[in-house]
């Protein structure tokens, strides 16, 4: 191990995601006064080594350095392995609104239609009074019952809904139907990825008033 990382821990500038069910105070929850100005903020990475959000070191010697470089240079002295990439990426999530019901592939779905697989493990930092995860199917829903649930918008009933308190750990594995219910606040830890595969989003339209697009081939 070189001598920069000996000197001192690696901290890293938080990059914000913006959607349109994202809150507008997660800064604020989080004591950053800094943070750049967006109409809402969905998600804060914390560390990520990915195209759509890249960590940048802010202090000490490796400052200004991105986590791609650094892994690059000094990839088994950070992770211990010859990983290509940084292979956890840590976010902050949180939930004005409910998210959509989607789902990540697992290894073998990604390998058969693309992607990047995503297994994740939620740590509820706050939860409104009623906040609620989706999580799975109910037991006997079929293929068929499901897409006929997706055409008629009542896929809710078919999945298991789970109330939720500050301090619940809930696990994810890829290929497992879910979504986050509004008043959420979320520390998320998952695989390097960035696909989701949206199956329904409660009928909201984008900003221009056009559908979301779904994933439902996938």
């Amino acid at each position: 191990m070189t001598a920069p990382f000996q000197a001192a821990p690696l901290t890293f500038t938080p990059v914000y995601q913006s959607a349109l069910w994202g809150g507008r105070d997660l800064p604020a929850f989080l004591g950053r006064p800094h943070a750049p100005r967006l109409d809402r903020y969905a998600e804060s990475w914390e560390l990520a080594d990915h195209p759509d959000g890249m960590s940048i070191a802010d202090t000490g010697p490796c400052a200004g350095r991105s986590l791609r470089d650094l892994m690059r240079e000094q990839g088994r002295a950070l992770t211990g392995s010859d990983a290509a990439a940084f292979p956890l990426l840590v976010k902050i999530i949180d939930a004005a609104d409910r998210l959509s019901v989607q789902v990540h592939p697992d290894d073998d779905g990604a390998r058969r239609h693309g992607g990047e697989a995503k297994t994740e493990c939620w740590f509820l930092l706050d939860a409104a009074p009623g906040a609620c995860v989706w999580a799975g199917l109910q037991p006997g829903v079929t293929p068929e019952r499901f897409a006929a649930a997706l055409k008629a918008g009542t896929v809710a009933s078919l999945l298991q809904r789970m109330p939720v308190s500050t301090g619940d750990l809930l696990f994810i594995p890829g290929g497992r139907v879910h979504a986050i219910g509004a008043g959420c606040r979320i520390l998320e830890v998952q695989q390097r990825s960035n696909t989701t595969w949206r199956l329904f989003d409660w009928n909201r339209t984008s900003p221009d008033g056009t559908p979301r697009p779904l994933h439902l081939k996938e």
